[in-house]
């Protein structure tokens, strides 16, 4: 079971990295705003993603990938050794769903404008960070009273 849980919290820092770099990808491309210092292995990532259809596949996957992991992660909760680990890797599926969502939405209204599916792409994006900061919330809680 140990492996399992290893292969989650792999794969959990895997998508989340992939979400970190799509979400960076579209806002180079929609260029609103300006980007963070960026590694190199980011740098090369983004790069590998500029363009539209690249950005808009790879958040696709990537919602698909947090999906399938955080309904791995659930599977597998009872073999978690504490619950604060638990939550951290569905905080990490949820934030990552959020941010890919958040990369499609950017292209759309680079596309199209602020319209009706933007903003409901925007309100599930931020709907799923709430989810997110719930789940580090209870993470940080469980290790408190680990203390």
């Amino acid at each position: 079971m140990d492996m399992i849980i290893a292969e989650l919290h792999e794969q959990s820092r895997d998508i989340y990295q992939r979400a970190n770099r799509v979400l960076l990808s579209s806002i180079k491309l929609e260029g609103k705003d300006e980007l963070p210092l960026l590694t190199s292995q980011d740098q090369e990532a983004i790069a590998r993603l500029s363009s539209e259809k690249a950005v808009l596949t790879e958040a696709h996957a990537i919602r698909l990938a947090a999906l399938s992991l955080k309904m791995k992660v659930l599977d597998h909760r009872l073999q978690y050794p504490t619950v604060a680990a638990l939550h951290r890797r569905l905080w990490r599926a949820c934030q990552s769903t959020a941010m890919a969502m958040e990369a499609e939405a950017r292209l759309m209204r680079k596309a199209e404008g602020e319209t009706k599916l933007y903003c409901t792409l925007m309100d599930e994006s931020r709907a799923l960070h709430r989810e997110a900061e719930a789940h580090l919330d209870l993470a940080d809680d469980s290790e408190q009273q680990l203390k």
